[in-house]
C-alpha cells in the first residue's frame, strides 16, 4: 500500500470522524474492494472502532451477478467483515436503466441500513468520478446543482435522510486504488458494462485521452466542479429558506406551496424547490431529469396545471391558489409489505408495527396481514362501514394512497385515517 494513499485515506476518514456501525458498499470492482482493504487497515489501526458491513447488491442483470456476489462475500470474509447481499427483484424496466438500478441500489441499502440501525454508509466514488459525473451531466443539460462536485458528506437522501453517506475516496485516483490491489495481492472484478459503449459513463471514460489533448483533464474537470458547488450552497439557501416560509407538509404526503411565492422565487430557486419536493413525496432518492424539470417548472409558470400534471410519480395540481403535490394514483410499484417488516412503505412512510396485545384482531389472524395503499376498494370499504372521516381529512386522491392493513381483501385498520386497531403507526418521512 502506497504511503501516499493511506495518507490521504487516514486523513479524510479522521476528518469525517466515522465511527460505530458501518455499512460500505462492494461491488468487488476495483474501487469497492481497494475502499474495502482501506477500511479494514484503518479500523486495525483505529483500535476496531468500527463495526463493518459490506454490502453487495445484486441487480440481477447479468447471469455472472450471483455468482460474483458469492465472490465478494468470500473476500470480505477473507478481511474480517461481514457481508450481505441484496437482491434487486421484480421486473426490470427496458429503458433508462442505469438510473433505474441505481434508485433500486441506494433503496435496497436504504432499507438496510434503517432495518439495522446503521447510519453510516461509504461509497468507493473517487477523483476520476468526479470528473465523469460532471461531464454526464453537462451532457444532459444540468443546472449548476447537476454540475456540481460530488460531496464529501451528505444525506443518502430521500426517506433515508437519516443515513451519512460518506465518499472517502474522493482525492485519490483509480490508477492509486488499482496499484493499492496489485500491492496487496487482491484480485477484483471486472464489470463488461464498463467497456460496453451503450453506456454514456464507458463512452466518456474511452475519450478521456481525446479530452485531455483539449485541455480537459480530470483536474481541471474537478476545479469547476468544486467551483460550481460553491456556488450551489449560496442558491441552496434560497431554496431552503422558501420551504421555511411558504411551504407545508401534511401527515398524508401532501407537499404544499403558496402559489404567489413560488412565483416570485427566481427561476433557479422554482426548480429546485419543485425537484425537492418531486423527491420527497415519490419516496425517491434522486429527482426527476433537469429537462423534465425545466418543463413542469414552465407549466407552473403558465398556469397550466389545472386538474393535473404527473412527473416522476408525482400528480401536480391547483388546489384553491395553491400549488399542490401528491403521490400519483394507481401506480403498478406501489410495494406490499408483510406483517411484521418495519421500514419504509412506498419510499414514503415509516412503517412501526405495535404489539397485537389488546386489540380486536386476534393474534394468529395478524401473522398474514399486509400494509398495501388503501385504494379504492379500502374506501368503498369504510363507507359500507359507515366510518366517519375525521377532521382535515384530505382529499380522495391523497387518501387512496396512504397505507392500510389488508388480510386478503379485508380492510382491517388505516391508522392515519384512526379507523381499525392500532396495529401499525406510519409516519411520512421528509428529510433534505
Amino acid at each position: 500500500m502506497t504511503s501516499g494513499t493511506w495518507q490521504i485515506f487516514e486523513e479524510t476518514m479522521t476528518r469525517l470522524g466515522v465511527a460505530g456501525p458501518v455499512a460500505v458498499g462492494v461491488s468487488g470492482g476495483a474501487d469497492s474492494m481497494a475502499l474495502l482493504h482501506l477500511l479494514c487497515a484503518w479500523n486495525k489501526s483505529a483500535g476496531n472502532r468500527l463495526d463493518l458491513t459490506a454490502l453487495t447488491v445484486d441487480h440481477g442483470l447479468r447471469a455472472e451477478s450471483a455468482s460474483e456476489a458469492v465472490a465478494v462475500s468470500a473476500w470480505a470474509r477473507d478481511l474480517g467483515i461481514k457481508h450481505v447481499t441484496l437482491t434487486w427483484g421484480g421486473t426490470k424496466p427496458s429503458s433508462n436503466i442505469e438510473a433505474a438500478a441505481r434508485e433500486a441500489r441506494y433503496r435496497l441499502i436504504g432499507e438496510w441500513c434503517l432495518e439495522n440501525h446503521v447510519q453510516t454508509f461509504l461509497t468507493a466514488h473517487h477523483f476520476d468520478d468526479q470528473a465523469e459525473t460532471f461531464l454526464m451531466r453537462l451532457a444532459r443539460g444540468s443546472g449548476v446543482a447537476g454540475l456540481s462536485a460530488m460531496a464529501e458528506e451528505r444525506s443518502l437522501g430521500g426517506a433515508f435522510g437519516s443515513v451519512r453517506l460518506l465518499r472517502p475516496l474522493l482525492h485519490i485516483s483509480k490508477r492509486d486504488l488499482t496499484a493499492l490491489l496489485e500491492d496487496v495481492q487482491q484480485a477484483w472484478l471486472e464489470d463488461p458494462s464498463n467497456e460496453d459503449d451503450a453506456f454514456t459513463r464507458s463512452r466518456l471514460r474511452n475519450m478521456r485521452e481525446t479530452f485531455e489533448s483539449l485541455g480537459l483533464t480530470a483536474e481541471r474537470i474537478v476545479a469547476t466542479a468544486t467551483r460550481m458547488s460553491e456556488a450551489n450552497v449560496v442558491l441552496e439557501r434560497a431554496a431552503d429558506l422558501f420551504w421555511q416560509q411558504a411551504a407545508s407538509v401534511s401527515p398524508y404526503g401532501e407537499v404544499i406551496f403558496d402559489r404567489e411565492a413560488f412565483l416570485e422565487l427566481d427561476a433557479d430557486t422554482r426548480r429546485r424547490v419543485l425537484a425537492h419536493a418531486l423527491k420527497t413525496v415519490a419516496g425517491a432518492n434522486f429527482g426527476p431529469r433537469y429537462e423534465r424539470l425545466l418543463r413542469l417548472e414552465k407549466t407552473v409558470r403558465d398556469n397550466q396545471t389545472g386538474r393535473g400534471v404527473t412527473l416522476h410519480g408525482c400528480k401536480i395540481s391547483d388546489q384553491d391558489g395553491a400549488l399542490s403535490i401528491i403521490r400519483e394514483v394507481g401506480r403498478d410499484d406501489v410495494p406490499v409489505q408483510a406483517r411484521g417488516e418495519e421500514g419504509l412503505w412506498d419510499g414514503r412512510f415509516y412503517i412501526e408495527w405495535m404489539s397485537p396485545a389488546g386489540c380486536e384482531v386476534e393474534r394468529e389472524e395478524v401473522g398474514n396481514m399486509e400494509i398495501r395503499a388503501l385504494g379504492v376498494s379500502g374506501l368503498k370499504s369504510l363507507r359500507d362501514r359507515n366510518w366517519t372521516m375525521p377532521e382535515g381529512v384530505p382529499r380522495r386522491d391523497i387518501l387512496l394512497t396512504v397505507p392500510a392493513a389488508w388480510q386478503g381483501d379485508q380492510l382491517i385498520c388505516v391508522p392515519l385515517l384512526g379507523f381499525g386497531p392500532g396495529l401499525f403507526k406510519a409516519r411520512f418521512m421528509l428529510f433534505a
